[in-house]
């Protein structure tokens, strides 16, 4: 994975008491040296690691032994079962006394070589990377497991399903439980992944953790880890409290790696201000255009029925300034009772007052089939009663009845009501007149 096999190296060859063959020597992650091995012929093959412990430094040839605290942590670490986390196997001491962790053998690429050179991530791939990367953190701190020196080195990026980028959390640091002369041991002074606290020589917990996820999120957004203090224009707005709180003091930090990967989460989930501010004015626009349609709909409606009733006015009052026009002069006689002739377009008029008449003793003749019919043409035909009667319609135009009062023939405007009570609210009643219809 780093290095060509070095078939030169002692520990090629050996067993260990588990089992475990040797078989070669792959390179030298970190300071550790790597190494690949098969418990069987036919078995998978094993990642082997040889762990170093601090030297005595009264004694440069020696180095402190391991203490039960460090061997429970690695105990631990063998529990840990987490797509996120490479799975460690077995820990144990070879026969000259190394201490060893075998896990599995992953073909992957680190972190810190992927991003070298491109400058910063996609926001997408960042966040996803780190989300998994919480996931795996999760579950080794359920086991009481912190990883203690997490950054782009300690992150392996292997293809899972479909070809898309798996992270596995490798480099675990247990040096600080390796022997209680080494917990005055700080971190290097120039790692820009550890948290201060670790800097100092605290014992790795949760809250160091999330500091360091906070450092590689930006590392990933930003192409340099955090150090100035500064915001780089290529860090989100959104997602820069994020950040600036996993680097906080400790008092001030995510309590858990849980509630930095849920902040991380909803913060990518929120558009930017700029989407937000495009959105609101998409959202308007289409408000504005169907209120526009929708008033457009329903003033065109209204605009069809003023337009109806203003054409039937202007027909309606046309019908009685034609019948006006043609109406015989008022001292022309008529009889009382009867209805003119269908062909006759002259209208009958009330007696003279100096000379009236009495009504006809005959009965009034029935109305011509014209003056009873419903008149449904179209166009510039109209019917002789309609010609000779304008006032007979009722409001709608279209149904026509006989009439034989004197004073509704005599006159050349008429009121219409709906009802009898209506015309009564007006102060007028109705005609008492024997020849009424």
């Amino acid at each position: 994975m780093i290095r060509p096999p070095d078939h030169s190296d002692p520990l090629v060859g050996q067993v260990l008491p588990s089992g475990l063959l040797i078989l070669e020597r792959l390179g030298s992650p970190a300071e550790e040296p790597l190494y690949r091995g098969r418990y069987s012929p036919t078995g998978p093959p094993i990642a082997l690691m040889f762990l170093r412990l601090p030297r005595n430094p009264r004694d440069s040839s020696t180095v402190f032994p391991p203490s039960p605290r460090f061997w429970q942590q690695l105990r631990r670490a063998c529990q840990i079962r987490h797509p996120n986390v490479a799975s460690l196997l077995e820990v144990g001491e070879s026969p000259d006394g190394r201490v060893y962790a075998a896990g599995e053998l992953l073909n992957g690429q680190l972190l810190s070589e992927m991003v070298s050179g491109q400058g910063p991530w996609p926001v997408a791939q960042a966040v996803e990377i780190c989300l998994q990367a919480a996931g795996g953190l999760q579950a080794a701190h359920r086991l009481g497991v912190a990883h203690g020196a997490l950054s782009p080195h300690t992150i392996l990026i292997v293809p899972g399903e479909d070809d898309s980028p798996l992270v596995k959390l490798i480099g675990f640091d247990f040096s600080w439980y390796q022997s209680d002369a080494s917990r005055n041991l700080g971190q290097a002074d120039d790692d820009p992944y550890s948290s201060p606290e670790r800097l100092a020589g605290s014992a790795p917990d949760e809250l160091s953790d999330v500091f360091s996820l906070g450092a590689v999120l930006h590392y990933l957004l930003a192409g340099t880890p955090p150090g100035d203090g500064s915001a780089p224009d290529s860090i989100p707005p959104r997602l820069q409290p994020v950040i600036n709180r996993a680097l906080a003091a400790p008092d001030q930090r995510y309590p858990a790696v849980a509630a930095f990967a849920e902040a991380l989460s909803q913060a990518a989930k929120s558009p930017p201000v700029q989407e937000r501010r495009q959105q609101r004015r998409w959202l308007a626009s289409s408000i504005v255009l169907v209120l526009m349609g929708t008033g457009l709909w329903l003033g065109r409606d209204r605009f069809d029925i003023l337009a109806d009733d203003t054409a039937h006015r202007m027909e309606l009052g046309a019908r009685v300034r034609e019948s006006a026009r043609i109406a015989p002069p008022r001292s022309t006689p008529v009889v009382m009772g009867s209805t003119p002739p269908a062909s006759s377009p002259a209208q009958p008029r009330a007696p003279s007052p100096t000379k009236p008449q009495a009504p006809s003793p005959t009965k009034p003749q029935a109305p011509s089939p014209a003056s009873d019919r419903r008149d449904s043409a179209v166009g510039p035909f109209v019917s002789p009663f309609r010609r000779a009667h304008p006032w007979a319609a009722r409001p709608s135009g279209r149904t026509y009845f006989p009439s034989s009062c004197a004073l509704a023939l005599a006159s050349s405007e008429l009121i219409y009501f709906s009802s009898e009570a209506e015309a009564r609210r007006t102060g007028r009643s109705r005609c008492t007149a024997p020849e009424c219809s």
